[in-house]
């Protein structure tokens, strides 16, 4: 084999294992400019209610699609599926970072900067399942 190859075959496992952190980070990222753009300078205590709200986000979704802990999430998806969810990703930050828009903008102060990164974290993460949805249907 060669070095050609083995580069390839690393490029790709890179992407396929990042490549929904990569989309996370980019509409989270956003979100945060989003919440600023509305709402002005952040305070520490609103970086931390920002914080606090992604986290929650991530972790309710995680809570359901778990079904409270008591399933496995673990099952590793084919190589092929993952590429053509990741290919789909800009659906899912592209709706995180439109539900952190509009509660930015229906709401203000403390609940903006907690509330949107809740609304964010939460609709990416149901999008992608989608996405990973329709790519296992793709690969079918």
């Amino acid at each position: 084999m060669t070095l050609g190859y083995h580069y390839v075959h690393g490029l790709r496992a890179a992407i396929h294992l990042n490549a929904q952190a990569f989309a996370f980070s980019i509409m989270i990222t956003s979100t945060f400019g989003i919440v600023d753009a509305t709402e002005g300078d952040p305070t520490v205590g609103r970086i931390y209610a920002f914080m606090a709200g992604a986290i929650v986000g991530f972790v309710a979704v995680l809570v359901v699609a778990s079904r409270g802990f008591s399933r496995d999430a673990s099952d590793a998806e084919p190589p092929r599926v993952l590429a053509l969810a990741a290919a789909l990703s800009l659906g899912s930050t592209a709706m995180g970072l439109a539900a952190a828009t509009l509660v930015a903008y229906l709401l203000s102060g403390i609940a903006a900067w907690g509330l949107a990164p809740f609304a964010a974290s939460a609709v990416f993460l149901i999008v992608v399942g989608f996405e990973f949805g329709v790519a296992e249907e793709i690969e079918d």
